[in-house]
């Protein structure tokens, strides 16, 4: 009984810690890491009004993230967000629009939009991308 439980405890702590490690590491190499000392969430920005987008995928430099970033479109900007479960290293990230250059957009096997901020490169997929196209055309900012 006494080995059972240490072997659980011993893989709880090293499944713990490898998890973390990889989420440290994806933060650090994708870029979200600097995107988010940059542009920190402000939580007083979010209205009931603003659309939002759950369990979305988006690619920032060479990470994935796929079904497990919400993203919500304000008034001034996009709000950034993964699930609760990959936040480690991951705090909210708040773009104001007129920080986001250089958008193009367009289909392979779903609709999306690429954009860069400090140099970084991110495309989000699906309904969320066509959201963000739609709201930079409309504001004549994207180019």
């Amino acid at each position: 009984m006494m080995l059972t439980l240490v072997i659980i405890t011993a893989f709880i702590i090293w499944f713990s810690s490898i998890w973390i490690a990889v989420l440290s590491l994806m933060s650090f190499i994708g870029g979200w890491k600097k995107l988010s000392r940059i542009y920190p969430s402000a939580s007083s920005c979010i209205k009931n009004n603003d659309v939002k987008y759950h369990m979305s995928s988006m690619k920032m430099g060479f990470v994935n993230y796929r079904l497990c970033i919400n993203i919500t479109f304000t008034g001034t900007g996009i709000l950034i967000e993964t699930l609760k479960i990959f936040s480690v290293m991951h705090r909210p990230i708040f773009i104001p629009y007129n920080k986001i250059s250089d958008l193009h957009t367009g289909k392979v096997f779903s609709t999306y939009a690429s954009f860069t901020v400090e140099d970084k490169k991110i495309t989000i997929y699906g309904k969320a991308g066509e959201e963000l196209s739609a709201r930079l055309s409309s504001r004549g900012t994207s180019k």
